[in-house]
């Protein structure tokens, strides 16, 4: 009876790790369900890597039109040619 209860405990805690992950994710321009796949399956290595990529930053910018994360230096979108404007 008690492997039940923690193996039911352990499901809903990796079920709502993997939802609030894939929230995450989905935020910074990431796939929701491969983050919640991942958080669910996962969630003891999930969870740190999350917060590793957070606190990380990024060294991309995403496109204004298309979303598409590209460098830092581009001049325009390789995916939609959205051309970037620096206002230095």
């Amino acid at each position: 009876m008690t492997v039940t209860i923690i193996i039911v405990i352990y499901a809903a805690i990796a079920v709502c790790t993997g939802i609030v992950l894939g929230f995450i994710a989905a935020r910074g321009g990431g796939s929701f369900v491969k983050w919640l796949l991942y958080g669910a399956l996962i969630p003891i290595v999930a969870l740190p890597h999350a917060i590793i990529i957070i606190r990380g930053g990024s060294k991309a910018k995403k496109c204004m039109y298309c979303r598409k994360k590209v460098s830092l230096n581009a001049t325009h979108c390789p995916k939609c040619g959205y051309e970037f404007i620096d206002w230095s």
